[in-house]
């Protein structure tokens, strides 16, 4: 009785790391809306180019397009039930700034709790225009109940995807304002201190003036 209490205990205690764990890493990337759903929201992507081109992304298993991309602006949400929504303005090739794509599709890409990728990709089309306007908005079929670090790319014809977003870019520039709000702090408390000085040594020369014709 006693070793299977004592093994009943040692596995729970194993059990409740793992647990944490799991529920840890089960919020990143997505974030509570506040009705108890969980999505994620992004409001720019990143398009493919430099040594990205042709390449394995992220070892995710969706290859970049082997042409350069830009685009103008980009925003989509991701909700853990799958609904997927994208709006994509001006995204084009690089080199004339046309898009070539009758239609775009996209890309949810996941990881398990064992660092498995599964991808989910949108079963239509969705249809661009020269310019490289887009919006996708789709219910994922199977889509995962676990989805960690998600990602998102929008792909052409082909399968080759001409821009991402991820869920780190929100924190990446997060900090990068954080860090600009920093330096802009230090820059105002040099100025202040610099004018504080210079009020100081013109109120002592000034001092000095008056102290002198009192003399006189």
């Amino acid at each position: 009785m006693n070793k299977i209490f004592v093994l009943a205990i040692g596995l729970l205690i194993m059990g409740i790391p793992a647990l944490a764990s799991a529920t840890a890493m089960g919020a990143k990337g997505f974030t509570d809306d506040g009705t108890g759903a969980k999505s994620f929201e992004f409001d720019s992507m990143k398009t493919v180019s430099g040594t990205m081109l042709g390449d394995d992304l992220f070892n995710r298993g969706v290859f970049g397009s082997t042409d350069d991309h830009v685009l103008k602006s980009a925003k989509g949400k991701l909700g853990d039930d799958g609904k997927l929504s994208i709006d994509v303005s001006g995204l084009v090739k690089a080199a004339d700034h046309v898009n070539s794509e009758a239609a775009f599709s996209a890309v949810a890409s996941c990881t398990d709790d064992l660092g498995n990728v599964v991808n989910v990709a949108t079963k239509d089309w969705h249809a661009a225009d020269d310019s490289g306007n887009v919006s996708i908005k789709e219910d994922l079929a199977n889509f995962p109940k676990t989805c960690l670090e998600p990602m998102i790319f929008v792909t052409g014809m082909e399968g080759n995807a001409f821009a991402f977003a991820d869920s780190s870019f929100k924190e990446l520039r997060s900090a990068k304002e954080a860090t600009a709000a920093k330096t802009d702090d230090k820059t105002k408390s040099v100025v202040k201190t610099s004018d504080d000085k210079t009020k100081s040594v013109v109120k002592t020369s000034d001092n000095k003036s008056k102290s002198s014709k009192a003399s006189y």
